[in-house]
């Protein structure tokens, strides 16, 4: 329990490196509010702080990995019009952004942040050409494993065709493995090729860009310590805002835990209350919102913004984490599911899944039995034990980190009688075709060839 502390006092520039030394902030108490709801303002700061520790995110990604967003104009569209045209955008006042806190749009403008981040990838665009690489390294990796495969496969039928001894009939099995796993090997080859790549044109592209990268660094360092002013002076608690960046080297800010993805490192973070100050008790209506949202700790990473979870709904012994792959979905004309091949994954088809749930934006279906007739009273989906699973709630998730918007659903189901935590994934109706590093979670070995 938190205990309650009067005429405690924190003042920025007392305690904390200060950047901005001029702008003083307003004294920021550590009562305790002795009713334990969030009010309508605590929930609007804690709307706009996610929008802003997305956009954090995404100026942190531009200085870390700029060669992760070259010849991807739609994307940064994209981000400019939901991260960064709500805040700095024609119209929007500075009142509006960060109440009584530092003029981020006017640092914004004079540091001109805009203009920084996106010359940063300009100029990677021309650091990327001039060693012939002219379109997104993702792209090329899937194109190259697609042909790799189609060409094994290819040899294969040939094989098959022209054997009239029977000998290829006995090595059907050990092709087929090598099939399963093939694009995961050919992907990590790329990928491991890529990041080595990768630290020689960083280190060309600091040559001509370290001011524009050091520039907006600083203006990052502003927005966290905007988010972080807001939520003490809010009594909104420090400890359920994780967030994920590229670099942990920023002021007031500890690092929870770190992960790897696509051989980045991640890490996740949560801001450092003041020195002295006791940690804000979390209210009871954000503890409800908090029991409601899926993906542990790393929930919505891919805006930034991250929330802690409790284990109602989240199992947290991730190792009886269950997971059942319904393959090569069909919907009919409503979308709803009525047909799959259903699959209990091998653990390296696990170790994937665990780093895709890592990435993904989770969104509530309202009424899953829309998606999943049988979501209520399901018989035919069923644990590793064979008692069927009872589901409990179906989330929509999106992932980006391919290049490409990929969605498919998770339903999290009940902690079953063997101690399992079961979830279940499949692909969306919605999806064009499933990323070339996704296909051996959502799909099946005979539709290799159509992706």
């Amino acid at each position: 329990m938190v205990k309650d502390v009067d005429n405690v006092k924190y003042e920025k520039n007392g305690g904390d490196n200060n950047e901005k030394g001029e702008d003083k902030e307003p004294e920021i108490k550590t009562e305790i509010p002795t009713n334990k709801t969030l009010s309508p303002e605590q929930i609007k700061i804690q709307q706009q702080i996610e929008g802003q520790l997305g956009l954090a995110r995404f100026l942190d990604y531009t200085v870390n990995e700029p060669f992760e967003l070259i010849y991807q104009k739609p994307l940064l569209e994209k981000y400019q019009k939901q991260l960064i045209d709500p805040y700095f955008g024609e119209g929007v006042e500075d009142e509006g952004i960060d109440g009584r806190h530092f003029n981020l749009k006017q640092d914004f403008e004079e540091m001109e942040i805009q203009k920084k981040y996106t010359s940063i990838i300009d100029k990677g665009e021309d650091v990327a050409a001039e060693h012939g690489i002219n379109r997104p390294y993702l792209k090329k990796v899937q194109r190259m494993s697609l042909i790799i495969i189609s060409a094994f496969f290819i040899v294969f039928l040939v094989l098959t065709a022209i054997d009239s001894s029977g000998i290829m009939s006995q090595i059907y099995f050990p092709i087929a493995i090598v099939m399963c796993f093939l694009p995961r090997f050919i992907q990590k080859y790329f990928l491991n090729k890529w990041s080595g790549l990768k630290e020689e044109l960083e280190e060309e592209l600091k040559g001509i860009a370290k001011e524009d990268m050091e520039d907006v660094k600083i203006f990052i360092q502003y927005l966290l310590d905007d988010v972080r002013e807001r939520l003490l002076e809010n009594h909104l608690p420090l400890q359920v805002i994780n967030f994920m960046l590229l670099s942990e080297d920023y002021e007031n800010v500890k690092t929870l835990t770190t992960q790897d993805m696509r051989n980045i490192r991640h890490y996740i973070l949560q801001f450092k209350y003041p020195e002295g100050m006791q940690p804000f008790e979390v209210p009871k209506q954000l503890k409800e919102q908090l029991q409601k949202k899926p993906g542990g700790p790393m929930l919505n990473a891919g805006q930034g913004a991250t929330t802690a979870t409790s284990e109602t709904e989240v199992h947290e012994d991730d190792e009886n984490d269950d997971f059942i792959l319904l393959k090569n979905p069909e919907y009919n004309e409503e979308g709803q599911l009525v047909d799959y091949d259903k699959e209990y994954p091998k653990p390296i088809t696990k170790d994937g899944i665990e780093e895709l749930l890592s990435s993904v934006k989770f969104q509530a279906v309202d009424k899953p039995e829309l998606v999943m007739p049988n979501f209520h009273e399901n018989s035919e989906i069923k644990c590793k034990c064979g008692e069927p699973v009872k589901f409990n709630t179906m989330k929509t998730c999106v992932t980006e980190l391919t290049g490409e918007r990929f969605e498919f659903y998770l339903v999290i189901g009940k902690k079953c009688k063997c101690g399992l935590n079961p979830y279940v994934l499949f692909t969306s109706p919605g999806n064009l075709e499933t990323p070339q590093e996704y296909v051996d979670i959502f799909r099946n070995l005979k539709t290799n060839e159509e992706e």
